[in-house]
């Protein structure tokens, strides 16, 4: 998937308010749909990236996806990953890993241990 705008424009210096913005508006529009195959658990947010714990209702997996957010001619731009498609960023907060159940997908299990890995190295220092 790629980048898409959610028609807010913003600049540099109020970036981050939109963001945060845009992820209770997507929050509450997740939650609220009646045909969701996923709850929102938990969210956090990072610097330009969103970073979210969600619940498969069918199963009660919790997986994680990651947005990631920038500006394109003042306009925010968004493009939101899957773990199990092994998003590059890795600072994923302790809160929303703590949340994940197990999964067979290699590439969400790689994710997974790199962020940690960000943890455990943090401690060594």
């Amino acid at each position: 998937m790629g980048w898409y705008g959610e028609g807010m424009y913003t600049n540099e210096r109020t970036m981050y308010g939109k963001i945060k913005a845009y992820a209770k508006d997507y929050v509450a529009r997740v939650n609220g749909n009646e045909t969701r195959r996923f709850n929102i658990d938990d969210y956090a947010i990072k610097k330009n990236v969103l970073y979210i714990s969600a619940r498969e209702i069918e199963t009660g997996k919790v997986m994680a996806a990651v947005s990631l957010f920038h500006l394109t001619k003042g306009e925010l731009m968004v493009k939101t990953i899957g773990e199990a498609e092994g998003p590059y960023v890795i600072d994923c907060p302790k809160k929303i890993l703590k949340t994940l159940t197990a999964t067979d997908s290699e590439y969400a299990n790689k994710w997974r241990e790199k962020c940690w890995s960000k943890y455990k190295k943090k401690l060594e220092n």
